[in-house]
């Protein structure tokens, strides 16, 4: 929007100085000796300029990807539930050295897809290849900025990100622990009283590794054994009540935990955040000799063992927070007596209008 400003000169003549400032293009201004002609001069640059004929140079065409990528970073309201998740910085980190050099009007869907493929045939530092999930998220975290430059920063015109096809992702596998293996992982983290405790609560709460880890003191109630988890995945707090076990392990940290060290229920050495079992926990796997298996399937198992003793999928939803009853169908195939005894009924109706089938001879 054009502004006017006057104000007299040492000589006593009046001055009008009219400024633009228009989303997408640089700050312009000039300055008029009448107030007509500077209304005159910013309204004829504001036409120019919303019909894509100003002369000058447009701020987006000079924003380069590394730009939005900043500017995402250094906005907290924006990126504070998507960088929660620690697996989308590293999303980051691949578009900034990959493609944050180009400028944003010269993206185009076809250096993109260049660029995700390059990552499908990378191996990770665990020397495995990413999953076509794993390629499609990187995709959609770029897409999320690309969609902000255009829909919020006048940065960009169109999003290329999203008319890229996604590779097509395989339902995946509900990996869960047998009785052997849990006593194998339960002996190998014996030796490391934090992440027993830890394994201990994910295996009788269904939470996240991140929910446990960032637990604090202030969201266990022992009283009335009951644990919040707070800035869920979802975005929504979750209440939950605690098992015996639980309940025992929490209470038995409260009663070793060292004053001063912070309101962390894990707490690292720094006191400045909560302790991190990534590394640890794939020690103690390998200790145990269990492979295939992630912290993340302690989830599974814990959704296992609710759905094994009739507990109902929307009591499961709940304690483990899911949003749909869709995402609880994964530990159905675990009760299939209760499919049985509902086709049963089929068999028992009566066939009064069809009468017997006849015997195929």
């Amino acid at each position: 929007m054009a502004r006017i400003s006057a104000r007299v000169l040492k000589s006593g003549i009046p001055s009008y100085t009219a400024e633009i400032r228009l989303q997408g293009y640089p700050h312009t201004s000039k300055t008029f000796r009448t107030k007509t002609e500077a209304k005159k001069w910013a309204k004829l640059k504001e036409v120019q300029m919303l019909e894509g004929k100003y002369n000058g140079t447009p701020l987006s065409t000079q924003k380069r990807l590394k730009d939005a990528i900043k500017r995402f970073l250094e906005s907290p309201r924006t990126n504070k539930s998507w960088l929660k998740q620690k697996r989308n910085k590293p999303m980051l980190k691949f578009w900034q050295k990959e493609l944050g050099h180009h400028r944003l009007a010269d993206l185009r869907a076809a250096m993109i897809v260049e660029k995700r493929d390059k990552l499908s045939i990378g191996l990770t530092y665990r020397k495995k290849l990413r999953s076509p999930a794993t390629c499609n998220r990187y995709i959609s975290g770029l897409s999320v900025i690309l969609q902000l430059c255009v829909e919020e920063w006048g940065w960009l015109e169109q999003n290329p990100a999203r008319r890229i096809r996604r590779f097509p992702e395989s339902e995946g596998s509900t990996r869960i622990l047998t009785d052997e293996e849990r006593f194998k992982l339960l002996k190998a983290c014996h030796s490391t009283p934090d992440l027993y405790d830890i394994v201990l609560l994910a295996l009788n709460t269904g939470a996240r590794r991140s929910e446990l880890e960032g637990l604090r003191w202030g969201e266990v109630d022992l009283k009335e054994e009951m644990v919040t988890f707070r800035r869920t995945k979802n975005g929504k707090d979750r209440t939950i009540p605690l098992s015996q076990e639980a309940s025992e392990v929490l209470k038995a940290r409260l009663r070793a935990r060292i004053i001063g060290r912070g309101e962390w229920v894990f707490p690292s050495p720094n006191l400045h955040a909560p302790r991190d079992f990534y590394k640890t926990f794939m020690r103690a796997l390998d200790k145990a000799g269990v492979t295939e298996f992630r912290f993340h399937d302690l989830r599974h198992t814990a959704g296992s063992y609710l759905a094994i003793e009739g507990v109902s999928e929307r009591y499961i939803a709940e304690i483990l927070g899911h949003k749909t009853l869709e995402m609880v169908k994964r530990y159905t195939h675990l009760r299939p007596e209760h499919l049985r005894d509902a086709v049963a009924v089929l068999g028992r109706q009566k066939q009064t209008n069809l009468g017997k089938s006849p015997r195929t001879i």
